[in-house]
């Protein structure tokens, strides 16, 4: 009798509402450069902002394919704890794919030009797999792929009206890639690279001249790509199972909303 471990559910109405959230933030900004002023406008050369949001694409369909590839997609059976599961699957909820970032910027000057540095923390979910073994009860071989990223990127941005911002730089992005069976007792292996990247965003904040504001921001980050494995497990059976060294697609889109502040 196989374990089978449910598949979480969608979740599409959070990413809808942080998409189209920006839109709205849009519709209350000021963006006409020549408006009337009603009072001198304060200028303040520091900022900072700290955001939260999901990942969007990245090594998901990669892993998933090559599970598929390497026989990591059969189907467990119903058994005490469900009517069995069908592999591979990508667990994608909010607390494995929610990513943080933060930046820190000086304006140069008094014109529209800032720069400053950048980072933060990225989530893509855990890739699930499993193969039969053909030996029957709990010998079948589970493995899972987890991939995380940690990014650092020097940028600078550009505000072509008020309320609006665009940036881009350089990045360095540490991707951690565990491999293996993360519930049993086979236990995982990290595989840890440093590959070059690129950040570009976009960012509407509300309000355009107050200490504290609000902030939408969407960025695309390129990656260079990494390698996941191998990895080979034995399951109780004696059977030996293995997982070949493969490549993965970092390159990812990034919606968030979150805080800052000028000074």
């Amino acid at each position: 009798m196989n374990v089978s471990r449910t598949r979480p559910g969608p979740r599409g109405r959070t990413v809808l509402f942080i998409l189209v959230l920006p839109a709205i933030l849009l519709a209350s900004v000021d963006l006409r450069a020549d408006g009337p002023a009603t009072s001198p406008r304060s200028i303040r050369n520091w900022s900072f902002e700290v955001v939260s949001g999901p990942s969007l694409g990245g090594p998901s369909s990669d892993l998933e394919a090559a599970m598929r590839r390497y026989g990591f997609d059969d189907s467990t059976h119903g058994g005490w704890f469900g009517s069995g599961t069908s592999y591979p699957y990508t667990d994608d909820e909010l607390w494995v794919t929610t990513s943080y970032w933060g930046a820190a910027r000086r304006r140069l000057g008094s014109g529209p030009w800032h720069v400053g540095l950048a980072g933060g923390p990225t989530g893509f979910g855990i890739v699930s797999g499993y193969r039969e073994t053909g030996a029957g009860g709990y010998t079948g071989a589970y493995v899972d792929a987890e991939a995380r990223m940690v990014t650092l990127a020097p940028m600078a941005w550009y505000e072509p009206a008020r309320g609006l911002r665009l940036g881009a730089g350089p990045a360095i992005h540490r991707v951690d890639l565990e491999l293996g069976s993360m519930w049993f007792s086979s236990g995982s292996e990290l595989f840890r690279s440093y590959e070059p990247g690129l950040v570009v965003e976009a960012a509407i904040t509300v309000p355009v001249d107050t200490p504290v504001f609000f902030i939408a921001l969407a960025q695309y980050r390129w990656a260079a790509s990494a390698t996941a494995g191998p990895w080979e497990t034995t399951t109780s059976s004696g059977a030996r199972v293995e997982f070949p060294g493969t490549s993965v697609s970092l390159s990812h889109g990034f919606v968030a909303l979150g805080i800052g502040g000028r000074f």
